[in-house]
């Protein structure tokens, strides 16, 4: 066979990327290198050097048969076994939904609740709502994130069954495993291993935090990486989601920081109480699922997703608990599909509850709602 001819990794790139395509796929060379870099077990980086070599027989025989689950539907990062999140690097599996970059808003708003309920950041228009202005009879829109800035990029690489966690699948982005963007990094993936974070200038300790819906923990060890000190309660009702979450916790060695619990939302927690609660729990409608891409319906968890048929009902038994759970001026910030916005808002119960403050996404769609208890 004549060079020309050969497999290479540039021409075995090429093909796959029209094939995926041809599939269905909407990022397809991007997929094709997450997969060819896996079954070569280097950096995607490192693809671009090499191009003119030709990869063995073993590894095209296992670089073919992702590429046939991916063309299937199978998502990138089950098939390779992680993705990235805030720039982190988490093991996912069927057991869990992926992580989306939506999700990354609500960790960007429980950072900046942080900071606010610590004295580390001045108030603003997002500071704690007094009693009148609860009164209110619509929510505030926060239209721009308070996002970190020139946060660098870390190297490449959810959530759960029972009711839990990050599931913006309504608006799925591209599951490649390795290389989402990070609207809080300012850009892709590059790796394995964390390159570099800032490090909190004060230490957060006394902080409490619960993620309700942990799923593989992208969230609760997103702000414990993010918040030195701080004590998270992860809960989730999934074990099998939990198991995986321990493992997520152990690799970004935070268990001084989390703590895993299975829980129905917050009927398993007891007398403890907390600043800040963070969510995103199922909310996609009956309808609204029979309408997802195969590629979730067929792979990602139901249970993680549906919520039924109107996609506030988790949220509604949600609200009460987290108002029995919260101090005074704490905070509940909740992943919420765009469609159901209204809806949530008009959930508030403004006797317990500051005026909502809705936060949109990149896309401008209305992604966290943010209700402060009185």
């Amino acid at each position: 066979m004549s060079t020309a001819e050969a497999w290479t990794v540039g021409r075995l790139l090429t093909w796959t990327a029209e094939y995926l395509k041809k599939y269905g796929s909407t990022s397809p060379r991007l997929d094709a290198e997450v997969l060819l870099a896996e079954a070569r077990h280097c950096a995607r980086i490192d693809l671009y050097t090499a191009f003119a070599e030709e990869p063995s027989e073993e590894v095209r025989a296992s670089f073919k048969e992702m590429v046939r689950r991916r063309a299937e539907g199978a998502p990138v990062a089950y098939l390779v076994g992680r993705k990235e999140f805030y720039s982190l690097s988490f093991e996912v599996n069927p057991d869990v939904l992926i992580p989306r970059p939506e999700t990354e808003h609500l960790v960007v708003d429980a950072i900046d609740r942080a900071k606010q309920l610590t004295g580390q950041a001045p108030n603003s228009t997002q500071t704690a709502p007094t009693a009148t202005a609860a009164t209110q009879p619509t929510a505030r829109v926060h239209e721009t994130p308070n996002q970190p800035k020139n946060q660098p990029k870390s190297q490449p690489t959810s959530q759960s069954t029972g009711l839990s966690a990050n599931n913006s699948a309504g608006e799925p982005a591209s599951d490649s495993a390795s290389d989402s963007v990070n609207p809080a990094a300012g850009g892709a993936g590059q790796g394995e291993d964390e390159i570099w974070r800032p490090k909190p200038v004060k230490s957060y300790a006394g902080l409490t935090i619960a993620d309700v819906g942990t799923g593989s923990g992208s969230v609760a060890i997103s702000l414990a990486k993010s918040l030195s000190g701080a004590k998270i309660m992860a809960l989730d009702l999934s074990q099998p989601a939990l198991a995986l979450a321990a493992r997520n916790v152990q690799k970004h060695a935070v268990e001084n920081q989390v703590t895993l619990l299975a829980s129905d939302l917050l009927s398993a927690v007891d007398s403890m109480t907390f600043d800040i609660i963070a969510s995103n729990p199922p909310y996609v409608t009956e309808a609204e699922y029979a309408e997802l891409p195969a590629s979730v319906k067929n792979y990602e968890p139901k249970s993680a997703l549906v919520s039924g048929p109107t996609g506030t009902e988790i949220i509604e038994r949600l609200m009460p608990q987290s108002a029995a759970r919260l101090r005074r001026g704490g905070w509940l910030l909740m992943e919420i599909s765009p469609m159901i916005a209204d809806k949530v808002v008009a959930l508030v119960d403004r006797r317990m509850w500051a005026e909502p403050i809705i936060t949109k996404d990149l896309s401008g769609h209305a992604r966290i709602v943010s209700v402060c208890r009185l």
